[in-house]
């Protein structure tokens, strides 16, 4: 058994599978977290460069390449709800502009959770 199980209190579950509790002190995210993160970060980059590539609204909703590949980058979820709300006439109108804004806020949170994440491990280090 690892050192780190060793430290943390082991017991069975009546399902036969062993339950790991944290060991004293360990104030560690646990990891279900990390992959949600990890997935709300990554997720909706796959998902527009899936849609770029195979799809055609991207190409239709941007006049250049330049805009959607810094979307990529830098703004995934402000991007696809771009995307998403544009449409052929009229492009995006009034009440479509709050819908791309909380496509924002998802970037905001996104990039505020890392920044939070990273804090936390420089705090227990």
């Amino acid at each position: 058994m690892p050192a780190r199980l060793r430290a943390a209190e082991t017991d069975e579950s009546p399902s036969g599978l062993l339950h790991v509790s944290r060991a004293r002190g360990c104030d560690r995210i646990p990891l279900v977290c990390c992959l949600f993160l990890l997935a709300f970060g990554l997720g909706p980059r796959f998902a527009l460069a899936a849609w770029w590539i195979f799809g055609d609204k991207v190409d239709a909703a941007f006049d250049t390449w330049l805009w959607p590949a810094l979307g990529l980058l830098f703004l995934p979820w402000t991007t696809i709800f771009y995307v998403i709300a544009w449409s052929p006439i009229g492009g995006v109108t009034d009440a479509e502009w709050l819908f791309v804004g909380l496509g924002f806020l998802f970037d905001v949170a996104t990039y505020t959770a890392r920044r939070t994440q990273s804090m936390a491990r420089a705090r227990r280090a």
